[in-house]
């Protein structure tokens, strides 16, 4: 490697090493500021598949931070230890695509009534998001190349190339992300005018339109910089990715479950049309509801 090349790199690599740093302390900040919202509405609720959801969209990060943080500082680190560990946190972003992924998928379900339809438009959908994304991961992996540092000086595990397949998985996170987007925008005009949407209702809209918007917002920055940058620059920011994923849906469930805690958990009415929000609590909201004012 000649001095330009090597000096574009160690570029990249202050960059990802900033990014490393942010991305933990912002799990460990988002952490503690929602720590008691987990504990008064999460903590003691029945278990069921939205807890799970929950706990591991949550806390899997948890077990990435370190990995992250040992192939950006670690010193003298072997090729063959720096690819075994690009496998766990290939495989981990995978994961982290399919739950957070999975939220949103099962946030817009519910938002148009879950209904049968919905779930076969939907979940396979899905299902091919996460199989697509597995497989272009696993393509990606495969193309990845490291070696040992050319000297004592450069920290963290020394990439020689990746391939810009990554970008096809970024591509296809910001396709489902736009499409979620869409459509609870489309259910939300459709409540707006027709029930005149408020309360908690009002906080579905808002919350899914708000963190959908977000994560693609994300997935574009990541498909830009795949593209553009060199490839010292890509774990940086798909550990980020990582991070804002994870706290975005954990939100979703985290704000759900509070503004549940502040209604009845069922409204009576004549006529109710009832969501399964997020498979931890069922509600009715009132489908001939007065409009505000």
């Amino acid at each position: 490697m000649d001095l330009a090349a090597l000096a574009e790199y160690l570029s990249g690599r202050r960059v990802n090493n900033d990014i490393a740093v942010a991305s933990a302390t912002l799990q460990g900040y988002d952490y503690l500021l929602t720590l008691q919202d987990e504990v008064d509405f999460v903590w003691f609720a029945q278990w069921n598949a939205g807890k799970i959801l929950f706990y591991l969209n949550r806390y899997l990060p948890f077990m990435d931070i370190p990995v992250h943080l040992y192939m950006f500082f670690s010193t003298n680190s072997a090729a063959d230890r720096c690819m075994w560990l690009d496998d766990w946190i290939n495989g981990s972003y995978v994961v982290a695509i399919i739950l957070s992924d999975t939220i949103l998928v099962m946030r817009t379900w519910v938002l148009w009534g879950a209904t049968p339809i919905g779930a076969l438009l939907l979940f396979p959908a899905l299902a091919g998001t996460a199989i697509a994304c597995a497989v272009l991961v696993s393509q990606f992996a495969r193309t990845v190349q490291y070696e040992t540092a050319p000297s004592t000086i450069i920290e963290g595990c020394f990439i020689l190339h990746a391939s810009e397949v990554l970008a096809d998985v970024w591509a296809i996170c910001l396709g489902i992300e736009l499409s979620v987007l869409a459509i609870t925008m489309l259910r939300g005009i459709r409540h707006r005018f027709g029930m005149h949407c408020r309360g908690t209702l009002g906080t579905l809209y808002w919350d899914a339109i708000k963190f959908a918007s977000l994560m693609s917002a994300i997935s574009v920055a990541s498909l830009a910089i795949t593209y553009t940058a060199p490839a010292s620059y890509m774990n940086g920011t798909a550990s980020f990715q990582r991070s804002l994923h994870s706290i975005l849906a954990s939100h979703v469930l985290l704000r759900l479950r509070r503004k549940i805690s502040e209604i009845p958990p069922e409204v009576s009415t004549s006529q109710g049309t009832s969501f399964w929000v997020d498979s931890m609590a069922g509600y009715q909201i009132s489908s001939n509801a007065a409009p505000e004012g």
